[in-house]
């Protein structure tokens, strides 16, 4: 391991993206861990390194793209991958097989609201800049705004009004509560007309939301220096011509 850390994560430098999901669990949980690529010494270096871990043929299995966790000489790669080797070593994840099912299952799914999201703004190519894909953004948000954030609002609040809980397994946070928490947080940065419409529809998701914000674990985070804005290198970016009353 490069640092004298029990876990190195190693992402971007300058954008929550999905490794924020990792980042919020591994600090409510107080974890001892890194971020590697933020470190202030050598940025450009720790960049390299985590370049280098994608391009070393020695280690298996391949990754694709970070987030990339490090634990114990193992890399792991993908966000819910991550969380799920995470969550039972972080009481993030129950105490049953069901559990930790359940929680995997839940955050895939919010992964998928993430990546229709960034397609929002990315609909023809993340090779190409958002500036070249301006008029088909338009159309691909209208069309998300239209068809398919309250379906999967209605989704994750389902899950919350079933468990008749604020969190997801029962009186215990879990990872997926928290990357629920950065998923609705993302969408009222990138979203704020529509979002505005639909409140108090999703009450369930709400009052998750106002519990964690009241959370010390988190908002010591969250009011951090630590902690990366939003802002227009990520999943959930603000644009203009993209917020709409719908």
């Amino acid at each position: 391991m490069s640092q004298k850390s029990e876990y190195c994560l190693y992402y971007w430098p300058n954008l929550p993206g999905r490794g924020e999901f990792i980042r919020l669990a591994l600090e409510y949980s107080g974890a001892d861990y890194v971020d590697i690529c933020r470190l202030p010494e050598k940025k450009a270096d720790q960049t390299v390194s985590m370049q280098n871990i994608l391009k070393d043929e020695a280690i298996f299995p391949v990754h694709f793209a970070p987030p990339i966790l490090e634990h114990k000489g193992k890399y792991i790669s993908q966000s819910a991958c991550i969380l799920h080797y995470l969550g039972s070593r972080l009481n993030l994840a129950g105490k049953s097989e069901e559990d930790q099912t359940v929680c995997l299952q839940f955050q895939l799914c919010i992964a998928d609201l993430a990546n229709e999201t960034h397609n929002t703004h990315h609909p023809i190519s993340t090779a190409l800049y958002y500036e070249d894909q301006r008029k088909e953004a338009v159309d691909a948000t209208t069309s998300f705004l239209t068809h398919r954030l309250d379906k999967w609002l209605s989704y994750f609040n389902k899950a919350y009004v079933l468990k008749r809980s604020h969190y997801l397994l029962g009186e215990t946070v879990s990872y997926p509560d928290l990357s629920l928490f950065q998923a609705w947080h993302g969408l009222l940065y990138a979203f704020p007309k529509a979002m505005k419409l639909r409140e108090g529809k999703f009450p369930q998701i709400e009052s998750l939301v106002s519990k964690l914000l009241k959370d010390e674990r988190l908002l010591q985070y969250w009011n951090s220096s630590r902690r990366i804005p939003f802002n227009t290198s990520g999943i959930f970016r603000y644009y203009k011509e993209l917020d709409r009353s719908i």
